[in-house]
């Protein structure tokens, strides 16, 4: 698969984390609540179907080793999405942004569709939390893998409200248009106007 830049497009539009009002990080805190919330009732729902008494008693060393966990999967599906997608992802993090402190996976050069930038972004973030539920399927309940993989699949969704701010900027696009994720957000690239000098 390519991620390389159709002939004729010309940069559009930048996207960076200074776009994000208040209001949209007062709706990512939401969705994260939600996403947790949710995330917890999938993996109580996983035990209980495993026959496991559906309660979650974690040491603080296995919190501890869940919430490294929990980022760097969730940093390391993006990155699977874009290598699949064709790109070269790289790896950042920033101290402080409008979102708070950041780890980010980022693809400069290689252009993705609509559609494939936001599997990129969300699809992936879905995708872990699904494995991560199937190993507190199989893993005995109760147990450290069991208990670091729910703490780990709830930080992962909840990583995803960024993500999902994200992806509503992408979506406000055109669908033909194209993404290059830079680190700082994305620059935006479409058909260059008829006419232009370019």
């Amino acid at each position: 698969m390519s991620a390389s830049l159709p002939d004729g497009y010309v940069e559009t539009d930048q996207w960076t984390l200074d776009h994000v009002s208040w209001q949209l990080k007062l709706v990512a805190a939401v969705f994260a609540l939600v996403a947790i919330v949710v995330t917890m009732g999938a993996a109580s729902g996983v035990l209980y179907l495993t026959g496991a008494e559906p309660e979650l008693r974690i040491e603080l060393s296995q919190l501890l080793v869940a919430a490294a966990l929990g980022l760097v999967l969730h940093e390391l599906s993006h990155a699977a999405a874009f290598l699949a997608l064709g790109g070269r992802p790289r790896f950042g993090g920033k101290a402080w942004t409008r979102l708070g402190p950041v780890l980010y996976v980022c693809a400069p050069d290689s252009y993705f569709g609509r559609g494939a930038y936001v599997f990129a972004g969300i699809g992936a973030v879905l995708v872990l939390g699904a494995l991560l539920l199937a190993v507190v399927a199989v893993a005995p309940a109760g147990g450290a893998l069991s208990n670091v993989a729910i703490i780990a699949a709830v930080l992962n969704v909840a990583g995803g409200a960024g993500d999902a701010i994200i992806a509503l900027a992408v979506l406000s696009h055109p669908r033909d248009a194209r993404f290059e994720d830079t680190g700082e957000g994305f620059v935006v690239y479409g058909p260059a106007a008829v006419g232009s000098a370019g």
